[in-house]
């Protein structure tokens, strides 16, 4: 029985073929088998996009993109829309994205996107209660967003300024 290990050349050569099997699987593009605007809004820094791209093998994202520069990709929840643009004359500075799950559970989380004057854009990190109902307003370049109670969830109160997303105190109705 031969225990020797094998040789060098054999392993570089192995690891080389396994790498550049792992590049043509994340390297190959999807074939897009349509993609549709979903809802566009003018801010200071150019329109912002909300597309759907649906692909050739069953899946879809939804793409957001300012001034024609994709800004991100989303592919966990079934739609993208454009709930509110802030502020409501003029080109908007922030924009509350409603993320659509697709569930009845669950239907709905946000995300804010800041447009910069320099034409970058910040985007929050999602959040709500679920509640597909939010409300905002934009007082003072911050942006205040509250959300209904759903099912067994609390109402939420939210807050954004200059990229920083907080908790607020909800709002008595």
């Amino acid at each position: 029985m031969n225990l020797r290990p094998p040789p060098v050349r054999f392993l570089v050569a192995l690891t080389l073929a396994s790498a550049a099997a792992s590049a043509a699987q994340v390297a190959a593009p999807r074939a897009v088998r349509e993609k549709r605007s979903q809802a566009e809004v003018p801010t200071i820094a150019g329109s912002l996009q909300v597309c759907r791209v649906d692909y050739e093998d069953g899946g879809h994202t939804n793409q957001v993109s300012l001034a024609g520069r994709p800004l991100f990709e989303e592919a966990e929840d079934e739609s993208v829309s454009i709930a509110a643009a802030h502020p409501e004359k003029g080109p908007a500075r922030v924009v509350l994205l409603q993320l659509n799950t697709g569930g009845s559970g669950c239907p709905s989380f946000y995300q804010v996107v800041e447009v910069k004057d320099d034409g970058a854009a910040v985007r929050s990190p999602r959040f709500g209660n679920c509640s597909p109902l939010a409300r905002s307003s934009y007082v003072g370049a911050v942006l205040r967003i509250d959300i209904p109670k759903i099912g067994g969830a609390a109402a939420q109160s939210w807050s954004y300024s200059d990229g920083k997303l907080a908790k607020a105190v909800p709002r008595r109705r």
